[in-house]
């Protein structure tokens, strides 16, 4: 169960990375899965993107304030992932 979580854990977080990349026109290896949200320059705005098109992605809301609460690509998609029981 372990690998299963952290492997949708590991694509829900390239998925991320990859709409961050979008938002701030650079190329998603510039992206670290580890670096704070704040540390990208994200504004309230771009968070509030963020994470609509993270619930749309989902099908299921998904509460900006998540963002502050677990500040980093990485801990943010192991939360979702553990929340949503492994199923991300």
């Amino acid at each position: 169960m372990e690998g299963t979580i952290l492997s949708r854990a590991e694509a829900l977080a390239e998925w991320m990375r990859r709409e961050i990349a979008a938002l701030l026109e650079i190329g998603p290896e510039r992206v670290p899965v580890d670096l704070p949200f704040d540390r990208f320059g994200l504004d309230s705005v771009a968070v509030v993107k963020l994470s609509a098109s993270l619930t749309d992605h989902l099908r299921r809301d998904i509460d900006p304030v998540l963002f502050y609460e677990h500040p980093t690509i990485g801990d943010l998609a192991h939360q979702l992932v553990q929340l949503e029981g492994g199923h991300a």
